[in-house]
């Protein structure tokens, strides 16, 4: 994953608020951060000997859409899935709303150790490793193309019935949460093998 070298936190703010939530924390604290990641900056957070935590924060300045930036959210979510035995997600510490920290709202979770492809192909993947690894959801949601307003395209050609068929024939005596962006630079595989370790965002 590339790294950008600009770096725009207050590093001795974030460690002194850090300190107090995350005991094992060892400061000073460098903050780098993560070239890729469209809804909320992301960090790398690592402490003085070398442990790597991850900050996600919400932008400075104008707002492009008013929920894709959500970070207290997104760390709710984390956190009530991290209590479901098994489910893959990064453990989550603390959630920060206050902007007198670093500026903008942020929480901090586990760096999880492996892959995040950026590459829609899976180039980086075999071909049998791309079969087993690949997501293959039926439909997505409508996206708007954010300077036209217009629909980029169905997601599939038979999207309505489909989505009259769910509403027609689902449970009644469950639920689930459905990943409204769930795709490869939205999940972390395993370093080595075709499987998820970790879902995100």
């Amino acid at each position: 994953m590339a790294v950008s070298l600009r770096h725009d936190l207050n590093d001795t703010s974030l460690g002194d608020y850090l300190i107090q939530r995350l005991h094992d924390l060892k400061l000073p604290i460098v903050s780098t951060k993560i070239g890729y990641g469209q809804s909320n900056p992301t960090y790398f957070t690592d402490d003085a000997i070398g442990t790597r935590y991850i900050l996600r924060k919400k932008p400075s300045g104008t707002i492009i859409s008013p929920v894709a930036h959500q970070v207290d959210r997104e760390y709710r979510v984390l956190e009530a899935l991290g209590r479901v035995k098994g489910f893959p997600v990064p453990k989550v510490y603390c959630l920060c709303m206050g902007p007198g920290i670093i500026g903008t709202a942020f929480y901090v979770m586990e760096f999880v150790k492996g892959r995040i492809i950026t590459d829609p192909d899976l180039t980086s993947l075999s071909p049998t490793e791309r079969r087993s690894a690949y997501i293959n959801p039926d439909t997505q949601a409508q996206v708007k193309d954010i300077k036209t307003g217009k629909p980029l395209g169905r997601a599939h050609e038979n999207y309505d019935e489909v989505v009259q068929y769910v509403r027609k024939n689902v449970p009644s005596d469950r639920s689930a949460i459905i990943h409204g962006d769930y795709k490869f630079d939205n999940i972390i595989l395993h370093p080595t093998e075709p499987r998820v370790i970790a879902i995100l965002d």
